[in-house]
């Protein structure tokens, strides 16, 4: 069998929801289906079992798809139809507007016990896995593994929520403005409020005391740790004490910068 090496792009989605960030995997054109799962497993450290690969049409199907929808729009109306008007005279009608066809859907593959539904064997050409291709890489239920480590996700979201602060005049919302503004990773089952809490250095939580409207409404700003601004409002830097997964750089004290 001819082998060819190929690059295809991995895309962990849980029912909709971005897993993660989208890996690169090289491997050859005479790759099993069930070799692919290994790779798959291996590089991820995710059980095979709990692995569902969704493959996009191949670009065959897609031309074979587009050509019957021409055809559909192209064929001769002989004239059009034929119905009565209110007077009772002929009326015609012009050619019937051909349904709309649902796109083409994934094929589906799951270990099965490494039978991978009979095509365990099959080349992944024959399934129609090509050179650039993105896999999408779904759990068998909703969080049967995590595409990132939990830091990662966590790293992500307060990078989120320090881009929703750093957006806004004084840099402050309410812990409902944040979340509306920002949505939680789902591998993370603490409540908003816990979350910044276990950030001390970061975020800096206040409960309006007063005997108002907004009485008992948390504010977040970011943690000043009592050091004075500059003259943008900013915090004045520090040597950064933390970095993070994600790139961004964290320092005590003062506002998190950008992704870099």
């Amino acid at each position: 069998v001819s082998m060819a090496p190929i690059s295809v792009t991995l895309c962990a989605e849980d029912r909709g929801w971005k897993m993660g960030r989208t890996v690169s995997m090289g491997t050859d054109t005479a790759e099993t289906l069930g070799g692919l799962f290994r790779k798959i497993s291996k590089l991820k450290l995710i059980p095979k079992s709990r692995i569902v690969l969704k493959v996009p049409p191949n670009r065959i199907k897609l031309v074979s798809a587009s050509a019957h929808l021409g055809n559909a729009i192209d064929r001769p109306s002989g004239g059009g139809i034929g119905v009565l008007s209110r007077s009772g005279g002929p009326e015609s009608r012009g050619p019937e507007t051909p349904p709309e066809e649902a796109p083409p859907t994934c094929d589906e593959y799951r270990w099965d016990r490494s039978k991978v539904g009979g095509k365990a064997e099959w080349s992944i050409r024959r399934v129609g896995i090509y050179d650039g291709l993105t896999i999408i890489v779904e759990p068998t239920f909703p969080l049967a593994w995590r595409w990132e480590s939990d830091q990662w996700y966590e790293d992500n979201y307060m990078d989120s929520i320090a881009g929703a602060l750093r957006a806004v005049p004084g840099h402050k919302l309410t812990l409902q403005e944040i979340a509306l503004a920002v949505s939680k990773p789902s591998p993370i089952f603490m409540t908003l409020r816990a979350f910044l809490r276990k950030y001390p250095e970061v975020f800096q939580l206040e409960v309006n005391q007063n005997n108002s409207a907004g009485a008992g409404l948390i504010t977040v700003r970011f943690n000043s740790s009592g050091r004075p601004l500059a003259t943008d409002g900013l915090l004045v830097p520090k040597p950064v004490i933390r970095k993070n997964v994600t790139g961004s750089s964290y320092e005590l004290g003062t506002i998190p910068p950008t992704i870099v």
